[in-house]
Formats: C-alpha cells, structure tokens, sequence
C-alpha cells in the first residue's frame, strides 16, 4: 500500500518528497523536537521510545501491559469496593471512568493532592 500512495503522492498531487516515520517520531516531530521519549500505550500494548536527534531510535521497550489491563484492575479496586462492572455496557462506564480521571505523576506523593472524585 505504501508504494501505491507514494506513487499517487508523486505522481497525481505533484509532491517532490515524502517522509515516512514511525508514530513516536512524529509524535516528537509535532512539537519541534527530534530527541526525546515517547510513551504509547494502545489497548493492550504499551511501547517507549527514546531518540537522540537523529531520528534514530535509541532505545525500544514493549510491554504486554496496556489500557485494557489497567481497566481491569480498576474493576478488581471498584469490585473490592463493592461495585460490580459485570456487563458490557458497565464496562464502558468503567472505562470512561479510567480515561476521565487517571494520570501519571511525577512522584507517588504527588498523587494524593490531585484527587479527583467521580459519581457513579
């Protein structure tokens, strides 16, 4: 498929370069750098890359942890709580419940001064 747009991008629209990059590099790309980390965490994958400036990747780290994962364990926290997220239509709301209020700090003491309450 890549050689067909290429071709079209040539060809029909006139275009004299192309760059073809990975998510991560354009990722950094977009906010004017070329060196930096980026963190990627799909349904049931999460991947890290760090580049140095080159557009090279230095370093590549793949897990088999990804969102889905962490929606799990939410569930097990509300479960223990005495929630239950049984069926599909509650596992969304669980799920928009994790994409509404979770973040990543800094430092696990930072954690308790963002606390974020949500009604169910």
């Amino acid at each position: 498929h890549r050689e067909s747009w290429l071709e079209i991008a040539f060809e029909s629209c006139g275009k004299r370069a192309v760059l073809c990059a990975t998510q991560p590099l354009l990722a950094l790309m977009a906010t004017g750098r070329m060196g930096g980390v980026t963190l990627s965490v799909g349904h049931q994958v999460t991947t890290a890359c760090t580049f140095g400036g080159g557009g090279q990747p230095l370093h590549f780290c793949r897990s088999d942890v990804g969102g889905a994962d962490v929606t799990d364990a939410l569930g097990v926290a509300m479960t223990s709580r005495g929630h239950d997220f049984a069926s599909r239509a509650e596992r969304e709301v669980l799920r928009g419940i994790k994409e509404k209020l979770s973040f990543v700090c800094d430092a696990p003491g930072d954690a308790g001064r963002a606390t974020k309450h949500y009604q169910l």
